[in-house]
């Protein structure tokens, strides 16, 4: 009966060669990808092939098959002899990366929380008072209002004696930003260089009063507003 043919061994040092890895043929291209034109040859499984390139990343080899040289896959090829210095032929494009398209980010309006404020100022023991908060225009709360008593006002109060305040706000959005008393009505600016105002201090002054301090509009704005108290006693 007839013998099969063996595979032939391959050396295990000289110049690199291989040959395929199963008993069939292996097809020679004319470039190292797999494509139904380009195939320009084949290995025979009984002979040796010197190997004279590689791709970069050794999944394909060039190869010597007679006349014609072309490259085979490395998974259907197995290799001998030296193969630490074959010389990199072929380097695959590398893809253009993708311009990932254009997002507007997302913006947070500033949200502030209810600062509104009522206390007593005592003549005789508050020398000074300031309370300080924030507003907040679409969202959040848009207005806060400080209400405040005078007490401990002495019978004959010193002459000259004065009740001082300062109202001011700082923040984006500051030009959306007014306050109003409630004994007056009439609304102003609440700017950042601050509004003062003085009382004369005397047993018939108003000891009640209050002031709103609000946003008229704006688009994320957040605005923080301060009012300090002090007398003035000559």
């Amino acid at each position: 009966g007839a013998t099969a043919q063996p595979q032939p061994v391959l050396p295990v040092t000289g110049e690199c060669v291989l040959a395929t890895r199963e008993v069939v043929a292996v097809n020679v291209r004319s470039a190292p990808t797999t494509s139904a034109d380009n195939v320009i040859g084949s290995l025979s499984p009984y002979d040796i092939y010197r190997v004279v390139g590689r791709i970069s990343d050794n999944t394909w080899y060039e190869v010597m098959a007679g006349a014609v040289r072309g490259w085979v896959a490395t998974s259907v090829t197995r290799l001998g002899g030296d193969c630490s210095n074959v010389p990199i032929t072929f380097v695959p494009e590398m893809p253009m990366p993708t311009t990932p398209p254009m997002t507007t980010p997302t913006v947070t309006a500033p949200i502030a929380g209810d600062s509104e404020v009522n206390t007593t100022i005592s003549f005789t023991r508050d020398l000074s008072l300031g309370f300080s908060g924030a507003i907040s225009y679409p969202m959040g709360d848009r207005q806060d209002t400080i209400t405040w008593q005078l007490i401990d006002i002495p019978a004959n109060p010193p002459s000259d004696a004065q009740l001082r305040y300062t109202i001011r706000c700082t923040g984006p959005g500051v030009e959306f930003a007014e306050f109003v008393f409630a004994s007056g009505g009439s609304s102003q600016p609440c700017t950042e260089t601050g509004s003062n105002f003085i009382e004369s201090v005397r047993t018939t002054m108003r000891r009640d009063n209050a002031v709103t301090i609000r946003l008229t509009g704006g688009d994320n704005v957040l605005v923080n507003w301060r009012i300090s108290f002090s007398w003035y006693v000559p």
